[in-house]
């Protein structure tokens, strides 16, 4: 929040780890840490655009925990381009999926 309050107008994107589902209740995290992200990323005017109705189920078959977030203005022009599970050649390399988000 102070960062926003430093730098007036500016837009942020917000990647990482999160740990949990977004917009999907169950699959990881708590439902109370799931409510709290939440509320974090509506009090910084930040929306998950890596949230579970943006995963191309085609390509990855669990909800993302790794995430891309950004301010609301950039929201709408933000896209999943691409996602691929942890594994290649039928080896895990990561329990984490891969996920591309094109941001404006």
């Amino acid at each position: 929040m102070r960062l926003l309050a430093e730098q007036r107008g500016a837009r942020l994107c917000v990647a990482g780890d999160l740990n949990t589902t977004v917009g999907f209740d169950g699959h990881y995290g708590t439902k109370r840490g799931r409510a709290l992200l939440n509320e974090a990323l509506e009090a910084a005017a930040l929306v998950c655009v890596t949230r579970d109705a943006n995963r191309p189920r085609e390509r990855v078959a669990h909800p993302f925990i790794d995430h891309v977030c950004v301010s609301r203005e950039l929201a709408g022009a933000s896209t999943v381009v691409d996602a691929w599970e942890g594994r290649a050649d039928g080896v895990k390399l990561s329990d984490h999926s891969g996920v591309v988000v094109e941001v404006p």
